[in-house]
């Protein structure tokens, strides 16, 4: 049955198209720091139409704004 649903599913979205998307996000944003982690979590699912899976997102938005 797996197999079968699998098929109908989207692909995942790659963790290189989500980077973008969130250094995108935290530009719109002007994001400087964890203190805007949920703002840009917010417009990081939508630039992404929940295509992408929160908690990869959620990695790479912690990544971006402590680097």
């Amino acid at each position: 049955e797996l197999t079968v649903v699998d098929r109908f599913l989207p692909e995942a979205m790659g963790s290189e198209d989500i980077r973008n998307f969130v250094k995108q996000a935290i530009s719109d944003i002007q994001a400087s720091s964890m203190a805007d982690m949920g703002k840009v979590m917010g417009a990081a699912m939508k630039l992404t139409c929940g295509d992408a899976d929160g908690k990869v997102v959620q990695q790479i938005v912690r990544e971006e704004l402590t680097a």
